[in-house]
């Protein structure tokens, strides 16, 4: 059986000051590639990835011409060869 993961972006917010005292999460450059599947069960979408892909809850994804906030938790056994996330699909992120 052969798996095809689909290429996506993966960045990683950073809090930067608003200059009104407050802090804003933003994203940075050109993010980072991130292969996986995005899929929807129920009311819920979720992204299955390979557990070496550097993934952390609130990374966002962007996949299939949508922006996702990865959820925790991030779910996988030792082993195995995908893990799995709950995505929440959010509007363009800012982008300083």
């Amino acid at each position: 059986m052969t798996t095809r993961l689909a290429h996506m972006t993966r960045w990683r917010p950073t809090l930067t000051s608003d200059g009104e005292g407050g802090w804003l999460r933003t994203l940075a450059g050109s993010g980072t590639d991130l292969y996986g599947g995005v899929r929807v069960h129920d009311a819920e979408t979720h992204l299955t990835f390979r557990p070496d892909e550097d993934v952390q809850p609130e990374d966002i994804v962007l996949a299939n011409g949508a922006y996702y906030r990865i959820m925790p938790p991030i779910v996988g056994m030792p082993g195995a060869p995908f893990h799995d996330a709950t995505l929440e699909n959010i509007e363009r992120p800012i982008v300083p």
